[in-house]
C-alpha cells in the first residue's frame, strides 16, 4: 500500500517543531523560545531515530534539541512554518532492518536534493486496524522531519526550494509547489520499489490514485487521531461509518464480479464441451482410409452381376423349336393368370350392339318357308 503525506509544522496552527520532534523521537526537549518542556520519553513504539545533515554542517546540528531550537529561533513570524513532516508507510513485505535502510536512503535523498537537515523516526504500527480489528501482522511507518531552511557551515540559512512561493519558484524556473510534492511522492515510490526488488519481493507500490490504476473502488477517508482513537475503543464515529459503507460496497462489488466471472467461465466451459462433442461426432463419422473405396467397388460389382442376370433372363432364343416352346410356355402362364377365359367367363358383352344375336338352340332347326314351297 502506498502512503506518503506531507504536513507543515506551523506556528499559525499552534504547533512547535520542538514538541513534534520530541514526540516522534520519544525524547525530552526544552523549547528555549517558549520555556516549555516536551517529554515523551514514555513512548514505547519508537523503533529507530536518526539525524542526517548536509556535508560541512556544524556538529551541534546532529543533536536533536539544538537543531530544532535553532529552527524555532530562525523564524520571526508568528505564523511561520518551521518544519515539514513527511509520513510514509513502510511496505510490510520488508523486515524492520530493511525498512530502516529504505527510510535512511529516502531521507538522504531529501538532504542531497534540498540541502536541509532531516530527523527521521520509525514507529511500530498499532496491531489493530482503524476499526479496532486485528491486523494479523506488524507494520511500521516513519516520520521524516525536515528543516524549512538550508543548513550550511554557518547554520540555518535561506529558505529551501519547497518553501518558496510559487511566484519565486517561477522566477527561478521551477514548477509550482504541488509539482514539487509530486516529485517527492515519485521519489518514495522509486526508492520503496527498489528495496522491494532487492529483497526479492514481488509486491510493488504505486503512487497513482485508484482511478488512475483502473481499480474500481472508492478510496476511504482519513480518520485522523481522534476518530481512530474512538474507533479502537469501540466508539463509532461519523468518519468510521463512512469508511464502513465504502468497504461494504467494495466487498459487494467483489462478490458480484466473482459471480460474473464464474458465470463467464461456465459459459466458456459449455462452449468448450459442445465444441469437443462436435469434434468427437465428426471423428466418429470419419471412416478408416480405403473403406469408402472398397464399398464403392463392391457395390459396382454387385450391380454388374445383377445386370448380367437380367439380360440372360430376357434374352430371345435363336432355335425355332426353342421359340415354339417359349411361346407355349408364355400362353400357359397367361391362362393360369386368367382362369375361366376359355369357358367364356368374365368376357365382356359385344360393344356397339343393342341386341346381340342368340345362339341357335341345339336340336331345333327353323324351317325356311320359301324352301317348303
Amino acid at each position: 500500500m502506498y502512503h506518503l503525506s506531507v504536513k507543515p509544522i506551523s506556528r499559525g496552527a499552534g504547533r512547535s517543531v520542538t514538541a513534534a520532534a520530541a514526540y516522534r523521537a520519544g525524547a525530552e526537549i526544552a523549547d528555549l523560545r517558549t520555556g516549555e518542556m516536551h517529554d515523551y520519553t514514555r513512548k514505547r513504539d519508537i523503533v529507530h531515530s536518526e539525524i542526517l545533515v548536509p556535508p560541512g554542517s556544524p556538529s551541534w546540528a546532529e543533536e536533536r534539541a539544538a537543531l530544532w531550537n535553532a529552527a524555532e529561533a530562525a523564524e520571526k513570524r508568528k505564523d511561520a512554518r518551521v518544519a515539514r513532516d513527511y509520513e510514509v508507510a513502510i511496505p510490510k513485505e520488508l523486515t524492520r532492518e530493511q525498512g530502516i535502510a529504505l527510510v535512511r536512503e529516502f531521507a538522504q535523498d531529501l538532504v542531497d536534493r534540498y540541502g536541509v537537515a532531516v530527523d527521521f523516526n520509525i514507529h511500530r504500527d498499532d496491531l489493530r486496524k482503524w476499526d479496532g480489528s486485528e491486523k494479523g501482522w506488524q507494520g511500521y511507518h516513519a516520520h521524516i522531519l525536515t528543516s524549512t531552511r538550508k543548513l550550511g557551515r554557518e547554520g540555518l540559512g535561506e529558505k529551501a526550494d519547497p518553501e518558496l512561493s510559487d511566484t519565486k519558484r517561477k522566477g527561478l524556473g521551477l514548477g509550482d509547489g504541488a509539482s514539487e510534492v509530486a516529485r517527492v511522492r515519485e521519489l518514495w515510490e522509486i526508492s520503496a520499489n527498489r528495496h522491494l526488488e532487492q529483497a526479492n519481493q514481488a509486491q510493488r507500490i504505486d503512487r497513482r490514485s485508484l482511478k488512475d490504476q483502473g481499480i474500481d473502488r472508492e478510496p476511504t477517508v482519513h480518520l485522523g487521531p481522534h476518530a481512530t482513537d474512538l474507533e479502537r475503543r469501540g466508539i463509532r464515529s461519523d468518519l468510521g461509518d463512512i469508511n464502513r459503507r465504502i468497504e461494504a460496497a467494495y466487498l459487494r462489488g467483489l462478490e458480484e464480479r466473482s459471480m460474473l466471472a464464474a458465470l463467464d467461465r461456465s459459459v466458456i466451459d459449455t462452449r468448450t464441451d459442445l465444441a469437443s462433442a462436435v469434434r468427437q461426432r465428426d471423428d466418429a463419422r470419419k471412416e478408416p482410409p480405403g473403406v469408402k473405396e472398397r464399398w464403392v467397388a463392391d457395390a459396382l460389382a454387385d450391380f454388374r452381376a445383377r445386370r448380367e442376370r437380367d439380360k440372360a433372363s430376357t434374352r430371345q432364343p435363336d432355335d425355332p423349336a426353342e421359340k415354339l416352346r417359349a411361346a407355349a410356355e408364355k400362353a400357359r402362364k397367361a391362362r393360369e393368370l386368367r382362369p375361366g377365359r376359355e369357358r367364356g367367363e368374365g368376357l365382356e358383352p359385344d360393344r356397339g350392339r343393342k341386341n346381340p344375336p342368340l345362339a341357335p338352340t341345339p336340336g331345333k332347326v327353323k324351317k325356311d318357308p320359301d324352301r317348303e314351297r
